[in-house]
């Protein structure tokens, strides 16, 4: 008899102060059985946090996140990849001059990534929807 073994690798999001200089967006990966196969901040001394995560064809991932690195311009949407052993290989900030942020984050039919979460176009206004369409080479 044949068995077939499936591998699943489980991606968990979230952030951490692992120097209470501001909050990392914090990223862990765990087999098929819970255990962690490695995990890692991401962030400066402002507060990021991740917010959803796809696989890449290559075994990478890409995290739709949040950062607050520039306080005079609010919150800006953050996206970074990852390669699959959680290096950093690149990263992009979207947004305007208020809060803007990500709620999720799949693929497009193009290979690029669809986003979507809010944004506040000016002061004094309302969060509004928010689709950000990215080529598959951004970020």
């Amino acid at each position: 008899m044949n068995r077939i073994h499936v591998l699943l690798l489980t991606i968990v999001l979230g952030w951490t102060s692992v120097d209470f200089e501001g909050d990392d967006a914090w990223v862990l990966k765990l087999d098929d059985q819970g255990g962690l196969v490695w995990d890692a901040t991401y962030g400066d001394d402002r507060a990021q946090g991740a917010a959803a995560v796809v696989l890449t064809d290559d075994g990478g991932y890409v995290v739709a996140a949040g950062t607050n690195s520039n306080p005079l311009t609010g919150n800006d949407a953050w996206i970074f990849g990852l390669d699959a052993d959680g290096g950093l290989v690149r990263q992009v900030t979207l947004g305007g001059p208020k809060n803007d942020g990500l709620a999720d984050i799949q693929h497009a039919g193009d290979g690029g990534f669809i986003l979507t979460g809010s944004t506040q176009p000016e002061a004094g206004s309302l969060q509004r929807p928010w689709v950000v369409k990215l080529k598959a080479s951004c970020p």
